[in-house]
């Protein structure tokens, strides 16, 4: 509507103006004297009601339209055209930009002809023409210049959010899979003790009971601290700083993971040795280390059988930290894939995450294996 109203009030000027031309005093300048005559006088401002719609069309109907007008020498508003180059120019796209130029070629080109035909048109309308030209069309391009800005700007706030959105996703993702392997390896183990010294005060409590009370009492402690590390996870997964703050695993704790194996019934030994004391390795690599022996002497328990006999060895030195985990029990199946299983991935992207590497796989001489190897540099 804007456009329309625009196109007419143009029109209403154009018309006034031709109206009174015989009264201007403008050489040259004739009353349109035919119909169709007052019909060419506002067809440049009735093509500026379609300058947004379709400006590629709109444009040089105009230009054409004013430049009959010019050779017919009738008075005249050279306004709309110079509307239309503008309008073309900004929102016509590259077509519209080479419209744009081509129009202002067009009419400047007409004036100098005019001057050259007319003795009675001066220099100076070639000059305005040209420069009002130029003028419509400049300010067309900088609107182009500005909208495109604007669209780029939009489109990289949209990015910038989209990408915000996928990292937080990720990130939630990502703690929601360290709770799960927290979860696994703290629960996974504690589970598959308690289940076996049960199984024992089952077995045995009829004939020895003290046996079996020291079993229930085990079993008891067991759970109590599985408990505090599952609270302890949660908490620090949810926001709880002290929860971070308290003092996780190290590896001089890996002792009382073999202790409680053996605890168990099982024949469980543990070779802690190399230049290097266990309490100068960094806590996050003792935190990890212990979390792969845990979920490893986890699958003992779980897949070795009750005779089997499990030896852990970690050597330290001051380049790397290198650990095995080997059993003589019944091993993995023919068929069993030993990538597959949710502690085997667990203790394998930890490895990865200290920039280490573990492999896991049956024993040469029968029973499964263990191997990882572990970079360190922050030795106290």
């Amino acid at each position: 509507m804007v456009d329309v109203a625009l196109a007419g009030c143009l029109a209403a000027i154009s018309v006034i103006v031709a109206a009174q031309a015989a009264d201007r005093g403008v050489a040259g300048a004739e009353a349109p004297s035919a119909g169709w005559e007052w019909l060419l006088v506002v067809v440049p401002s009735a093509a500026v009601a379609f300058r947004r719609t379709a400006p590629l069309v709109a444009t040089p109907v105009a230009v054409v339209g004013q430049m009959v007008i010019w050779g017919l020498d009738l008075a005249e508003v050279y306004v709309a055209p110079l509307v239309l180059i503008y309008s073309v120019a900004a929102i016509g796209g590259r077509a519209g930009r080479r419209m744009g130029v081509l129009s202002a070629i067009s009419l400047t080109a007409m004036t100098a002809v005019g001057i050259a035909l007319a003795p009675d048109v001066g220099v100076d309308l070639l000059l305005l023409a040209g420069l009002s030209s130029a003028a419509a069309l400049l300010l067309g391009l900088n609107a182009a210049n500005q909208q495109a800005a604007s669209t780029r700007l939009a489109t990289d706030l949209v990015v910038a959010r989209l990408e915000q959105a996928s990292a937080r996703e990720r990130a939630v993702l990502h703690e929601r899979e360290r709770i799960t392997h927290e979860l696994h390896d703290l629960v996974g183990h504690s589970l598959s003790v308690i289940a076996v010294r049960a199984e024992a005060a089952r077995r045995v409590g009829a004939e020895h009971p003290e046996v079996a009370l020291d079993a229930v009492g085990a079993i008891g402690e067991t759970a109590r601290r599985s408990l505090a590390d599952v609270r302890r996870v949660l908490h620090a997964g949810f926001g709880d700083a002290d929860a971070a703050l308290r003092p996780a695993s190290t590896l001089t704790d890996v002792a009382g993971l073999v202790g409680e194996v053996a605890g168990s019934g099982f024949d469980a030994v543990l070779h802690l040795h190399g230049p290097v004391a266990p309490e100068a390795v960094d806590a996050a690599t003792g935190a990890g280390v212990y979390r792969i022996v845990q979920e490893a002497l986890t699958n003992v328990i779980k897949h070795a059988g009750p005779d089997a006999r499990v030896v852990v060895d970690i050597a330290v030195d001051r380049e790397a930290l290198r650990l095995e985990v080997v059993d003589d029990g019944r091993g993995p199946a023919p068929d069993d894939d030993p990538s597959a299983g949710l502690g085997l991935t667990s203790m394998a992207e930890r490895a990865r995450f200290l920039g280490g590497a573990l492999d896991a796989g049956a024993a040469p001489g029968g029973g499964f294996r263990v191997r990882a190897t572990i970079p360190h540099g922050d030795v106290r």
